[in-house]
């Protein structure tokens, strides 16, 4: 069963809309984003992957799936797809059976397709920003997927801001978009580069992650040589496959053969400072004893 946490702030919004007079609509709202995030959460039932946290922000809402990022991406992909999806299912429905015409019936159609068109701009941490992230984490490494995310989730974030402004000048009482802005921009000046300490801390993860599975979601062989060092490796590191090193060396023609998990665990223990050869000769002296 997963936690459900109310930010303080809710309250103070929805004061706020009895003020201005617009309950209606934050029912509505609440509603369409709720059933958004339940079909996160029934999509990650089905993967049989576990949501930990259902939070309920000022901005919407946000559920945590545990160990998400350790799925293929495109197991990823569908979890995070049945937020948006259910979104254009429900606005469809509505547009072909639903024939009355009051201006809350016609809100909350509207509402569903914007929000599930929202949730899907590559901005991180958003649907679509995720979704994203796991397909460039899983071929290029999660440092490299993070940097690109945030470059190109800023790059978003301004175009919406001048959005935001265009809705102040239409309507100079509503600036829910620039207040969004503002909220990603904090979430991604927040969600830092990966780190050792970030890395070290995946890494751990990942390795308990498949002693409690016993299994790979998706095994990568990588060739590579006995001079790379384990800096080099971890820039492609990724939590969503399993990588097999072919090392090539000078005095065997046929390349050995090192698991991620073992030498991974090498690395935890004592550091990332060092080359695969440090490995293959730490291996012989274990081998010796």
């Amino acid at each position: 069963m997963f936690k459900i946490r109310f930010h303080p702030l809710v309250i103070i919004l929805f004061m706020v809309s009895i003020a201005l007079n617009k309950v209606g609509q934050f029912f509505i709202l609440f509603f369409v984003i709720t059933v958004h995030e339940f079909s996160h959460i029934l999509a990650s039932k089905k993967g049989k992957v576990k949501c930990i946290k259902w939070s309920f922000l000022p901005v919407g809402q946000a559920a945590f799936i545990e160990d998400l990022v350790l799925q293929p991406p495109w197991k990823q992909t569908i979890i995070l797809l049945a937020g948006p999806m259910s979104n254009f299912i429900i606005a469809a429905i509505g547009h072909l059976f639903i024939m009355i015409d009051h201006p809350y019936v016609q809100f909350f159609l509207i509402s569903n397709i914007a929000i599930g068109i929202f949730n899907l701009l590559p901005i991180y941490p958003l649907d679509g920003g995720k979704i994203l992230y796991g397909w460039l984490a899983h071929y290029r490494g999660n440092l490299q997927a993070m940097k690109q995310m945030l470059y190109l989730s800023r790059k978003w974030i301004e175009l919406l801001k001048v959005f935001g402004i265009i809705q102040i000048i239409l309507y100079p009482f509503n600036s829910s978009l620039l207040f969004i802005c503002f909220y990603l921009n904090y979430i991604n000046k927040k969600q830092q580069l990966f780190g050792t300490y970030e890395l070290y801390k995946m890494m751990w993860i990942k390795q308990k992650y498949i002693d409690k599975t016993e299994m790979c979601n998706f095994v990568y062989c990588r060739r590579t040589h006995v001079e790379t060092s384990f800096a080099k490796i971890l820039q492609t590191f990724s939590t969503s496959r399993y990588d097999v090193f072919l090392v090539q060396t000078k005095t065997i023609q046929q390349p050995q053969i090192i698991f991620e998990k073992e030498l991974f665990a090498y690395i935890l223990k004592y550091g990332m400072e060092g080359t695969i050869e440090d490995y293959l000769e730490f291996q012989k002296n274990q081998a010796k004893c």
